[in-house]
């Protein structure tokens, strides 16, 4: 697991495909994630997106693409941008089995690419490992310290979260304790304790790891212990071991923890033995010792009574975790020949002389430190005081139901109260407060309200003098027991079977064939948009036995034929041409006569799907019989009609969108002006388009017809996808 600096969250594929939170001692549980469903996907992505992919999640991701039905749109999105040899332009030059150009040439250019890591978490992270279920069941510290007969007893070296301790429960000192949060803030403020390191003093930005071990081992009194209290160092434990070793001359080992959080040391020679087994865990003198964030707390070596240690400092330090939870306390003989120095990178450092009012020139005290931290806790308290109310309010609500249940019966009762919804609609997570249901279990103001009937937690809040209750739920960490999670395996829904029709070549369509006259009037040609209010060109057509494939209704939108062979008409007394689309059968039956006629022609056809793919657009291409010189294409608003009905997903250019924009009503980017106003879906709400037929959107109807020629493929990315989302293309996507 590869930490970021100064962030608590990171990828750990052992626990889980999803960011989880970072493992330290006081976070036990190895199942703990971000309750949030936005902060899950949010810091999952940013993890990725740090961390790119590495072999096997890149392997996996050309895979699923390889395996998809609609690889090469993907792949085009891929490629944007990139350098790659020609045979790498299109997905069916990649070959898995090839480990050279697998790690060579691939991954180099796509492990940190934003499309392909977006791919990776869309097709294998989310939906494997991102699940939500419609309830939890909820405890927390207010079960364990209920009310009860008999005595509960615990420990704590420190008294400062006190005030985030359920109101059933009290923390008492010891009679001789009192003072010893005073006595160890006395031992760090002797004068061999300190000083503070920061870039700054060091005239740097930021400090390198290998920088600042090799300073701290150059000191009048070196420092062999480093407690990384404040999470500044990558968990690369043993790599920071190695590097502290190599600039340590004098230092004959380190001593660190290990990925199995047993303790470990590794010698000068490279050797790594465990602790226990070890002649150096009775010479601790002589090694550097690396304590990192997730081991500083419980952790109890015997060190030397003259030893002196590094503190690092962060976000997250408060005085607890300062002073005795988790470093300083590390050395039982503090004031007494032990003593500390601190680090602070320059964020931190420049917070520190804020809160103590220094100049940037001035060199941090530890009472400065001591300030800052307390501070801190403050914030801290703050902070998780929303959590607090949320639980004391769950379970005052758990305890009245239990209460109140008398009888076995009474068990959907106790379900309502223990049960907390988990999965949210989007109107619950992102609705305005003001605007939701006050039924919701989620709104922050409920909570307030419930809180302020409570007592003993409307006390606790007026002593802290804290008014605002934020939303709990945000950076919510939960603990899931995945053994017991039920696993759901998708099916998915085949159209109905359907019985398909009798293949015929009607006389109409036979005589059109020989005489080039179209008959609107006859049953044998449709319409090609063949809707109830038809605004679309009426130079358009197909034949019956192209529109109608199954007995259900004549027709069926599951079975609708890809557009390939064309009959263009363009009678002799009028230069508008027909276009008329056959279904195969029509072809191979009709071909002699189309080879013998003067009056149509044959064309073959196919809708652009592809971004590299060539257009079809002149009509131009196998044509039967051969086109005269004279012949010319049919007006272009007249092939981008036949375009939006085959599922062409690319446009020749940009003039070709602007012209159909205008014809379907839709916005584009109006340049110098500040143009019309635009639906959602991008259909002009006031007349603008002197030329568009349409006074309602057409665009959820291209929406579902593009969807069903795509069969479920995606084609957001496409020139199409952007328009029937409502999206502008550009001149740049014509590139």
């Amino acid at each position: 697991m590869k930490r970021r600096w100064r962030v608590n969250y990171g990828l750990d594929l052992k626990r889980s495909l999803l960011a989880v939170t970072y493992r330290a001692k006081d976070v036990p549980s190895l199942n703990a994630e971000f309750g949030h469903p936005n902060i899950t996907l949010l810091l999952t992505c940013l993890s990725y997106y740090y961390q790119g992919l590495d072999r096997d999640q890149f392997l996996t991701a050309l895979q699923l693409l390889l395996n998809s039905d609609n690889a090469a749109a993907e792949y085009e999105t891929w490629i944007i941008g990139l350098d790659l040899p020609p045979e790498l332009r299109q997905e069916t030059g990649i070959n898995l089995e090839d480990p050279t150009q697998l790690t060579e040439i691939l991954l180099p250019r796509f492990r940190q690419t934003k499309r392909v890591i977006d791919f990776y978490l869309a097709a294998m992270v989310f939906p494997k490992a991102a699940k939500e279920f419609p309830n939890k069941l909820s405890t927390s510290a207010w079960d364990l310290a209920e009310k009860s007969q008999r005595v509960k007893t615990g420990f704590s070296g420190t008294n400062d979260n006190q005030f985030l301790l359920p109101t059933t429960i009290r923390q008492e000192s010891l009679p001789g304790q009192e003072g010893t949060s005073a006595k160890v803030l006395s031992y760090l403020l002797q004068p061999e304790n300190g000083p503070c390191i920061s870039p700054d003093n060091l005239q740097l930005d930021y400090v390198p790891l290998k920088a600042l071990l090799s300073h701290i081992a150059s000191l009048l009194t070196p420092v062999r212990i480093l407690f990384d209290v404040g999470a500044q160092v990558m968990e690369v434990n043993q790599e920071v071991a190695m590097i502290w070793l190599e600039t340590d001359s004098k230092a004959q080992a380190a001593i660190y923890f290990d990925d199995k959080d047993e303790v470990t040391v590794l010698t000068r020679d490279g050797t790594i033995e465990p602790f226990i087994l070890s002649s150096f865990r009775n010479r601790l003198g002589e090694c550097v010792i690396y304590l990192d964030d997730a081991h500083t707390r419980g952790t109890d070596l015997k060190f030397p009574s003259q030893a002196r240690a590094l503190v690092t400092l962060g976000e997250t330090v408060t005085k607890d975790r300062l002073v005795q939870g988790k470093s300083c306390m590390r050395l039982r003989q503090l004031g007494q020949g032990q003593s500390v120095l601190f680090f602070a990178p320059l964020e931190i450092a420049r917070a520190i002389r804020t809160d103590a009012r220094r100049a940037d020139s001035d060199v941090i005290q530890v009472i400065d430190i001591l300030r800052w931290a307390m501070l801190r806790t403050c914030e801290d308290i703050e902070h998780h005081i929303s959590h607090w109310v949320q639980q004391g309010v769950d379970f005052h609500e758990r305890n009245l139901v239990w209460s109140a249940a008398k009888s076995p019966h009474d068990i959907a009762q106790l379900s309502s109260a223990w049960l907390r919804p988990e999965a949210r609609t989007l109107e619950q997570l992102y609705l305005p407060l003001s605007a939701q249901p006050s039924s919701s279990d989620h709104i922050v103001s409920s909570n307030v309200a419930k809180a302020r009937e409570i007592p003993e937690i409307q006390a606790r809040l007026d002593m802290l003098g804290i008014l605002n209750i934020g939303d709990a739920g945000i950076d919510e960490e939960q603990e899931r027991e995945v053994a017991q999670e039920i696993e759901q395996e998708r099916q998915q829904e085949r159209p109905p079977p359907a019985e398909p029709l009798s293949h015929h070549v009607l006389d109409d369509v036979r005589a059109l064939v020989k005489t080039g006259k179209l008959n609107s009037e006859s049953s044998a040609f449709l319409p090609l948009f063949n809707t109830k209010a038809s605004r679309w060109s009426n130079q358009l057509w197909a034949t019956r036995d192209f529109s109608m494939t199954t007995t259900a209704n004549g027709s069926s939108k599951e079975h609708m034929r890809p557009v390939n062979w064309l009959l263009s008409v363009c009678p002799a007394s009028s230069s508008a041409m027909n276009i008329i689309v056959l279904s195969p059968y029509e072809v191979q039956e009709l071909l002699p006569a189309i080879r013998e006629s003067k009056v149509v022609n044959l064309h073959m056809y196919s809708p652009r799907t592809r971004r590299e793919m060539r257009t079809f657009e002149d009509l131009k291409f196998f044509c039967i019989p051969p086109l005269q010189s004279s012949w010319s294409s049919p007006d272009s608003l007249i092939i981008s009609q036949l375009n939006l009905f085959s599922g062409q997903l690319y446009f020749a250019n940009y003039d070709v969108y602007r012209n159909l924009c205008a014809f379907l009503g839709l916005g584009t980017h109006f340049e110098g002006t500040a143009g019309p106003v635009v639906d959602s879906d991008g259909f002009v709400i006031e007349i603008f388009y002197t030329g568009c037929p349409f006074v309602f959107s057409p665009v959820l109807f291209l929406r579902e017809l593009t969807a069903l020629r795509r069969k479920g493929n995606k084609y957001l990315s496409t020139h199409m996808g952007k328009i029937v989302h409502g999206r502008f293309l550009v001149k740049e996507d014509f590139d």
